[in-house]
């Protein structure tokens, strides 16, 4: 019970962003489970489990597929959304503009 009270509580508060996602998957030729390894030799090699902060407001999370990136959606303004700009110095989903 307790922790159906927890998981509604952090449903209720969680703040929803809709973004994008796109998934770089393991390459055949890479011997150890335990990290991924991007072809973008800027992110280069990953921890599995390990969260990465990218630029343009993008985390990578390196999974036991390979690595998954997620990024922030496009909103468009109309007149029952104000779009508030992210903060660009505030990790993924916090640095995502918001309709409000």
């Amino acid at each position: 019970m307790k922790n159906i009270v927890l998981v509604l509580i952090f449903v209720l508060f969680q703040r929803t962003v809709y973004g994008w996602y796109a998934m770089e998957y393991r390459n055949s030729t890479q011997k150890s489970k335990e990290e991924c390894e991007s072809a973008d030799v800027h992110i280069g090699k990953m921890q599995l489990g390990e969260f990465r902060n990218l630029e343009d407001c993008v985390q990578a999370v390196c999974g036991e597929k390979g690595i998954l990136y997620l990024g922030c959606n496009k909103i468009e303004q109309n007149e029952n959304c104000t779009i508030v700009e992210g903060n660009n110095t505030m990790a993924y989903p916090e640095c995502c503009p918001a309709c409000h």
